[in-house]
């Protein structure tokens, strides 16, 4: 399944700082954010529309269920870029806010229903980067994918500019570095994304479950 890019640009936002400041923001979806102290590994990526392709072969090659074990929390900062800049910042994030929504939704209807909980499952969090200041703050780049894996102490491990099966490689090998190194006992309650879905589509969901719970 071809995930649509802008969603994807979206799949794997928040922002950090090189000298441990507390930046405390919300999230495009309202989540209250401390940077960098997120108590848990983070894979931060840079989405723009210049490094669509890039991103979605970094979502394409990211296993859920990898990530769920590693108890890593994907971090999506989206900067709008262009024309947006003549528009009221407020307009901008609700536009990016729905295209989101939007796009996430419709890529995830294509899953089997396994995968798709899985997806539904994992921490995401989505910052919108209205005058780029992260994308200078950690020199990502416009045009070309940037993803950055933090330990939960908020120290950088691995900064990866651009795509390849090597580099894809070198990321796999450090978040499996972190399932030994990061307590894995460590209880942590995912936010996941069920609230992405429609109101009757949760509901559906809801009543199946207890459909079969009643017929056992």
């Amino acid at each position: 399944m071809k995930w649509n890019s802008f969603l994807i640009i979206a799949l794997l936002s928040i922002s950090w700082t090189k000298e441990n400041l507390q930046i405390k923001r919300n999230s495009l979806f309202g989540q209250k954010i401390s940077i960098p102290n997120q108590k848990q590994p983070i894979l931060v990526s840079f989405f723009t529309k210049g490094n669509q392709k890039q991103m979605n072969q970094w979502i394409e090659s990211l296993n859920p269920k990898l990530l769920k074990r590693a108890k890593i929390k994907l971090l999506n900062i989206v900067s709008p870029g262009g024309l947006f800049f003549m528009i009221p910042k407020k307009k901008v994030f609700n536009k990016i806010r729905k295209i989101v929504k939007s796009e996430f939704k419709e890529s995830i209807s294509y899953l089997q229903e396994k995968e798709r909980q899985d997806i539904l499952n994992l921490d995401i969090i989505w910052l919108g980067d209205y005058k780029r200041q992260l994308f200078n703050l950690y020199k990502a780049k416009i045009n070309q994918s940037t993803v950055i894996l933090f330990d939960e102490n908020g120290q950088q491990i691995i900064k990866i500019n651009g795509y390849s099966k090597t580099k894809e490689s070198k990321l796999k090998i450090e978040i499996l570095k972190t399932i030994k190194s990061y307590n894995r006992f460590k209880k942590i309650k995912p936010i996941g994304h069920h609230h992405f879905l429609k109101n009757d589509e949760s509901n559906q969901h809801i009543k199946v479950k207890i459909q079969s719970l009643n017929n056992d």
